[in-house]
């Protein structure tokens, strides 16, 4: 099942419940990719509806202070978009939850053009 589709269906079960979502949030790649997988991991089994992955960008000015910090760990890093992309494709056929990136246009357009 697509992304898309995974996220529709969850967000139908949820109405069909009269619930809302929990959305859960982190920067990938902060403090390593790895670590992120883990975390992935624990907040769908611990019930995350939803699980958005920031992918770090090196000038977040639309975000606080807390996610320019972490964006700029993974940077450090080394985290890219495609590096995110991988970890993604690895983890999704692992968690129920659907896996969601929030990103700046910048970071596409770079691994695009």
């Amino acid at each position: 099942m697509t992304g898309e589709k995974r996220l529709e269906v969850r967000f139908n079960q949820l109405k069909q419940r009269g619930e809302k979502a929990l959305v859960t949030y982190l920067t990938a790649g902060d403090p390593d990719l790895e670590t992120t997988g883990q975390l992935v991991i624990a907040m769908d089994r611990a019930g995350a509806d939803i699980i958005e992955l920031g992918v770090p960008f090196s000038d977040p000015v639309a975000d606080g202070p807390v996610i320019q910090r972490a964006s700029n760990r993974a940077l450090s890093a080394g985290v890219n978009l495609k590096n995110i992309l991988d970890l993604v494709a690895g983890l999704s056929p692992r968690v129920n939850a659907p896996l969601v990136l929030m990103t700046y246009y910048n970071p596409y357009c770079n691994m695009a053009g």
